[in-house]
């Protein structure tokens, strides 16, 4: 049996149709109503095809901003890793000069300390000196005193009496 052409295009039609779940055609009027379905999938599937790529496009150039956002805030990262570092040295700096400063203070505030003691041991040393020169020196002239006035007076001295003033 030789088959139509129509025959055959319908058979292929057909087989395209069950393929999409749409059913075959049995009259020219499936035909015409298949016809309409498939012209109306295949504007839906343009469609949803040009949705789709709009959506590709912008989920890209979003892609896109997510990576350059990536790169800015690394850099900026970077930045403020090396800054970290530079405060966090100049504060070790400043411990380290603290701790040194500290150390010659407590040094200085020790030497004060040590010649103000020094300072009083003298002065309590030279009040001690000077109440002893005081005693020597009253004893002197109660003895110088005594000695003159046991000598008799001679003509023409009088008696003489040394005193402290």
């Amino acid at each position: 049996m030789i088959l139509n052409t129509s025959e055959v295009d319908v058979s292929f039609i057909n087989q395209c149709l069950t393929s999409l779940g749409m059913e075959g055609i049995t009259s020219e009027a499936d035909f015409n109503l298949r016809l309409h379905d498939i012209t109306s999938y295949h504007m839906n599937w343009i469609n949803e095809r040009n949705g789709l790529e709009e959506r590709c496009s912008k989920l890209q150039a979003d892609s896109n901003n997510y990576l350059n956002t990536i790169d800015r805030l690394q850099g900026e990262l970077e930045a403020l890793k090396r800054e970290i570092t530079t405060v966090s040295e100049k504060e070790r700096q400043a411990r380290v000069k603290n701790k040194t400063l500290s150390s010659k203070l407590k040094a200085e505030e020790d030497e004060v300390r040590r010649l103000t003691l020094v300072m009083e041991h003298k002065q309590d040393h030279f009040n001690h000196e000077l109440r002893k020169k005081e005693r020597e020196t009253k004893q002197h002239r109660e003895r110088l005193s005594k000695k003159i006035m046991d000598k008799k007076p001679e003509k023409g001295w009088k008696k003489v009496q040394v005193g402290c003033s």
